[in-house]
């Protein structure tokens, strides 16, 4: 019984000098920029649960006067007859390179109804707040009166 001990000893104190080439994970991004996947939860405004998804693609891309976020194929509701494309300009990532916040109180949201871009004055988006952790992207805001709230892994 010993030499099988001894064995796992030497085993385990093999491995643990690898501890000293540790590389940084290629999968966690320099700044937030760059495509997730992740789940969601949005809500009414009574606080019911009006849809959940996962595997959701949200994209963060920087642009020169705000920055964009785009989420692919998301539905708010069970009475949307479809899963749109949307995006939303009039966000800032703050100096800090971990806080996001809208520079504006409130932003309409684009989505692609039949092969265009085209404004949904009706879901306005308000009380935007977000946060980059690691590789780890969470948002929270109102799109429309509904709470949307979403997790989500950076994937490159």
């Amino acid at each position: 019984m010993a030499a099988p001990l001894t064995m796992a000893i030497t085993f385990l104190s093999a491995c643990g000098d690898d501890d000293n080439d540790i590389k940084p994970n290629p999968e966690v991004p320099e700044n937030i920029y760059g495509a997730y996947n992740g789940k969601y939860s949005c809500y009414m405004e009574d606080g019911s649960l009006s849809m959940k998804g996962e595997s959701q693609a949200a994209r963060l891309v920087k642009g020169e006067g705000s920055d964009t976020l785009y989420m692919d194929q998301i539905r708010f509701a069970a009475a949307m007859p479809a899963a749109l494309d949307i995006r939303f300009a009039n966000i800032r990532v703050q100096d800090d390179q971990s806080t996001l916040s809208m520079t504006v109180a409130t932003t309409i949201p684009e989505a692609v109804i039949k092969g265009a871009w085209t404004p949904i004055e009706a879901q306005i988006i308000s009380d935007f707040e977000g946060r980059a952790v690691k590789d780890s992207l969470y948002l929270n805001f109102k799109c429309g009166g509904k709470w949307l709230h979403y997790a989500g892994k950076y994937v490159r």
